[in-house]
């Protein structure tokens, strides 16, 4: 089928165009963009979707950090739900996290959760490779790599000289171009910073930290995330690099997964500040609740708003909105890992939702004049494919030939969000009852329709 999206505002080449855009399903791709389009043209369409005056036209998010779960954890979420969910946010590519149960670090398990994408899913899915002590001299030559430096749901727990050993094997994985390039995903904290979760046997694990909102940061404090990444900082200047004037290899990425705090933002930038190594590049991410909600909402989310690293206070929201406004943090994303309703009352597991409430989220702080539409699409779909090399197959832009990944949005219509709203298997949201604005009228993957929604005109 050929679709016509009429007189939207696109988002091409770094700024808003008005036009038309046809795009082909059989093809998955952008035929034409057009100011107008003539009444012949029209005529050989199969559809031609109209949308509310002022609504955009945005390349599909990427969203590199997700759990979709699956395997022996179905219970909470599939890929077929978690791609469902993604879609329904406007999310058209997802990188999904290795600590499912059980863990993926080898190939037979990676193929076998390849076909499993192959089989159910309904947008992009590619899976990472989970460190370990025993592929750290292989990688697999798998080009995106989760490293777990603190402990948190499912995963296993590495120590410096295991990611010192990858980091090596990447290096020469590189230079010997399998694969070209490699991401390493980081999770920041210190485990010898680290607590011990207890509480009073007899308060539920709700009411414990509705009544004990600060808690959480102690669990698990601040200083964990700064002088995690100080040992990266530590580990970089031990590598053996090529020579710095191999201009080809640059394609080591270390990243730092979702930022929480003022004083690990800090350490951050001063990391990067320090890195004159051109065969090293340093990136960070930050995620929509982090940018949204403080430990002072435990006093009303309770178990719901319990997830790793934990919610912080004001100060350290405002810093991170303060980066990403200035463009010291590069990239967005949800670390979406759901749980079901009744395992956070009863054992109160980290992790929330998120992957559908992103974008609104992000179009939200864009009407509070925190962040500007530009970023959005630049910190939550143009970066994140760059990063993550698929940048190069037309991923996170919108250009003729390119695969038509979009999302359309009306900035102005209001949501008032639900569960019942929820796509996800966990059925909940920590936003439910919050106002936002820019939830996903239309998603396109491939130029085929996979999430659709009535929207007032």
């Amino acid at each position: 089928m050929q679709y016509l999206i009429e007189d939207v505002l696109a988002f091409i080449k770094g700024d808003f165009q008005k036009v038309n855009v046809i795009i082909d399903s059989v093809e998955g791709s952008i035929q034409k963009i057009a100011k107008s389009i003539s009444p012949t043209e029209r005529t050989n369409l199969d559809r031609i979707l109209k949308y509310p005056r002022n609504s955009m036209l945005l390349p599909g998010m990427i969203d590199i950090h997700v759990h979709f779960r699956d395997l022996n954890q179905k219970h909470k979420e599939t890929i077929e739900s978690g791609s469902k969910a993604a879609a329904a946010g406007g999310v058209t590519t997802a990188f999904d996290m290795p600590n499912k149960n059980p863990p993926t670090t080898n190939k037979e398990r990676l193929e076998k959760l390849k076909q499993l994408i192959t089989r159910t899913a309904i947008i992009d899915v590619f899976p990472y490779l989970q460190l370990t002590s025993e592929n750290a001299n292989t990688l697999e030559q798998h080009p995106w790599i989760k490293i777990f430096l603190g402990r948190t749901f499912e995963a296993r727990e590495i120590d410096e000289d295991v990611m010192y050993r990858a980091f090596q094997t990447a290096i020469f994985n590189i230079s010997e171009g399998h694969p070209s390039r490699t991401i390493f995903s980081i999770h920041c904290e210190d485990p010898q910073l680290l607590q011990e979760e207890v509480k009073p046997t007899n308060l539920s694990w709700d009411e414990f930290l509705k009544s004990n909102p600060q808690v959480v940061n102690k669990w698990r404090p601040k200083e964990a995330e700064a002088r995690a990444i100080e040992k990266i900082m530590h580990l970089i200047k031990r590598l053996n690099l090529p020579n710095q004037d191999n201009v080809d290899f640059q394609q080591l990425k270390i990243h730092v997964a979702h930022l929480s705090t003022k004083e690990g933002l800090e350490q951050f930038i001063q990391l990067q500040k320090s890195l004159n190594i051109s065969s090293v590049t340093l990136s960070s991410e930050v995620t929509p609740h982090h940018l949204w909600f403080t430990h002072d909402d435990l006093k009303k989310l309770g178990v719901l708003g319990k997830v790793n690293p934990p919610l912080r206070t004001k100060k350290d929201v405002f810093a991170l909105r303060q980066a990403l406004r200035q463009g010291l943090i590069s990239i967005i994303a949800t670390d979406h890992a759901p749980h079901l309703l009744q395992e956070k009352f009863d054992i109160a597991p980290s992790g929330m939702p998120g992957i559908e409430t992103a974008l609104p989220v992000l179009v939200t702080l864009y009407r509070k004049g925190i962040i500007t539409m530009h970023q959005i699409v630049s910190y939550y779909s143009k970066n994140p494919a760059k990063l993550m090399g698929i940048d190069e197959k037309g991923y996170g832009s919108i250009n003729i030939g390119n695969p038509a990944n979009l999302v359309v949005i009306n900035p102005k219509e209001e949501w008032k969000v639900k569960n019942d709203d929820i796509h996800s298997k966990c059925g909940w949201t920590p936003f439910d009852g919050e106002i936002l604005y820019g939830r996903p009228i239309h998603t396109f993957h491939q130029g085929k329709i996979v999430f659709e929604r009535e929207c007032k005109h």
